[in-house]
């Protein structure tokens, strides 16, 4: 199994997307532990990076439809993605 994990930080000093803390997304590396054969964890911060505006980006578009439809599967920078 591999796993993308995208998650968005606000940069407002909540360390959440709104709804959801950093920390607790992040953590899912953490529950699954060695589960998956391979785990990507992706970043987005700023104002473009609320919750419910993550899927209208095309980065993410982009990283979702490589995640599901590349082979082999695509290596994703672990560095944030600052977002407007």
């Amino acid at each position: 199994m591999a796993v993308l994990n995208i998650y968005g930080d606000l940069e407002d000093g909540s360390h959440s997307d709104r709804y959801i803390s950093t920390a607790s997304a992040r953590s899912l590396r953490y529950l699954l532990g060695t589960i998956p054969a391979s785990f990507r964890e992706v970043g987005f911060r700023g104002a473009g990076a609320e919750h419910s505006r993550l899927h209208d980006n095309p980065q993410v578009q982009a990283l979702v439809f490589d995640f599901l439809f590349q082979e082999p599967a695509p290596t994703i920078n672990l560095a944030s993605v600052k977002m407007s």
